[in-house]
């Protein structure tokens, strides 16, 4: 259930204000395709395989990074186990700060990090240009899932493990993916479709911004251990993977 978390926030991060409006914008750099050609449901079907292969070879680029970065913050969570306490008492009010930045309560601002443009990353490899893409995305552009990232990232040092902080960046990273992986597949009829999810997007901010308070306080009261406990016990199965 504790790896349900970062797939379910990884899932929730597609849906945020700055990624559905602009997921044609997305789709376009991340082929080489103009937005009017990508919606052509003829071209489309000619161009599946390859919309699709470009998009895996995106959401690979950014499942490396961050990743990554969630080895990192169980390292660093293991190295300061000794300061555990105050660790979670300050990742669980960042954690809370964040919640309430994504309900409306704050006006956290992270645009100040996109001082640059994807548009200029052009390589003479197609594949090699959406994967620099997806880099770019991973760590420029990160702002944009601001809220729900960084709180999965404090998340990692509470495991004091680098395996556990990799498992738990790649399952938010899955989470993420996917969604991108399904509209590449369907991308004329998915373009439709988002425009009628927008309506929902205040609601579902609230829904994360709620999920997000709760583990921060859960984390600031030292009861995350506690939780784990409860949630391993309702799963009919265990993962292999410590916690």
């Amino acid at each position: 259930m504790v790896y349900l978390l970062p797939f379910a926030a990884g899932l929730t991060s597609f849906f945020s204000p700055c990624i559905i409006p602009m997921i044609s914008v997305y789709f376009s750099l991340i082929t080489g395709v103009s937005i009017r050609d990508l919606k052509d449901i003829e071209l489309h079907k000619k161009m599946r395989k390859f919309i699709l292969i470009n998009t895996f070879i995106f959401v690979s680029a950014f499942t490396l990074v961050f990743t990554i970065a969630g080895a990192l913050g169980g390292s660093v969570g293991r190295w300061l186990s000794g300061y555990t306490k105050i660790m979670n008492k300050i990742g669980g009010a960042i954690t809370i700060i964040m919640g309430l930045n994504l309900i409306g309560l704050l006006n956290l601002n992270f645009a100040f990090l996109n001082k640059y443009s994807a548009d200029n990353i052009k390589t003479t490899s197609r594949y090699l240009t959406t994967f620099l893409i997806g880099l770019f995305f991973a760590i420029v552009c990160s702002h944009c899932i601001g809220p729900i990232l960084y709180s999965m990232l404090i998340y990692t040092t509470t495991t004091k493990s680098a395996s556990v902080g990799m498992t738990i960046m790649f399952l938010f990273s899955l989470g993420l993916a996917i969604p991108y992986l399904l509209v590449g597949y369907y991308l004329p009829l998915a373009i439709n479709a988002i425009k009628r999810v927008k309506k929902f997007q205040n609601a579902i901010s609230v829904v994360a911004g709620i999920s997000l308070i709760f583990l921060g306080i859960v984390m600031f009261l030292n009861k995350l251990q506690d939780l784990t406990a409860i949630l391993s016990r309702l799963l009919p199965y265990k993962l292999p993977f410590g916690m």
